[in-house]
């Protein structure tokens, strides 16, 4: 877990935003490990983010004195990463919600309910982290298994390859949380986390 105050949580985004209900962002954490310690920035779209990352490095010289230094720069390119809406509907019979105590029985028997959906949701989400494909779902997000799945082309320099075959391997992901590097978007202007509505 990154130390405190390194990176910007889903819940502390929340909280730096006057989130009310910071209840649900909490429930979002306990039930998905990954969104705890996940960074999260706001997006600079409404439906994503753009921004630049560092392509490649300058060119260093060492130098005798009283010699020059051709100046080199580094190079950039503009990535621009999508979001996607995950959502669902969760439908109680009032009959059910009648039959408990007014007041705080039924709210804690439509949270009970509620609570299914949120770790649903969470787990789904933590899966499209790693797994997601908008080749097959394009409603979703593009993943990092997707991402650094192949041995070959550019990401090659990001992948350790231990010569294992066939289909009983695991991978051990190595991951610098940091609105830098790896992180969640929230896009711009919309609301953060779960939205519960009665």
């Amino acid at each position: 877990m990154p130390s405190l105050g390194s990176v910007m949580t889903l819940r502390e985004l929340a909280l730096s935003h006057g989130i009310a209900d910071e209840g649900i962002v909490e429930m979002l954490d306990q039930s998905t490990p990954l969104i705890e310690d996940m960074a999260f920035r706001n997006g600079n779209q409404v439906d994503g983010h753009m921004f630049r990352v560092r392509a490649g490095l300058p060119g260093v010289t060492f130098r005798a004195i009283n010699e020059g230094v051709t100046p080199t720069r580094s190079s950039s390119k503009v990535v621009r990463e999508t979001c996607a809406m995950l959502e669902a509907v969760s439908e109680i019979d009032k009959k059910l919600v009648d039959l408990e105590d007014t007041g705080k029985g039924q709210a804690l028997f439509r949270l009970q309910e509620a609570a299914a959906f949120v770790e649903a949701m969470g787990q789904r989400f933590a899966s499209e982290v790693w797994y997601g494909d908008t080749g097959f779902e394009p409603k979703g997000i593009m993943g990092l298994s997707k991402r650094y799945g192949s041995l070959t082309g550019q990401v090659n320099k990001y992948i350790i390859d231990c010569g294992g075959t066939g289909n009983d391997n695991t991978s051990l992901w190595l991951i610098v949380h940091s609105t830098d590097s790896f992180f969640g978007v929230v896009p711009k202007n919309s609301k953060i986390g779960l939205q519960h509505m009665a």
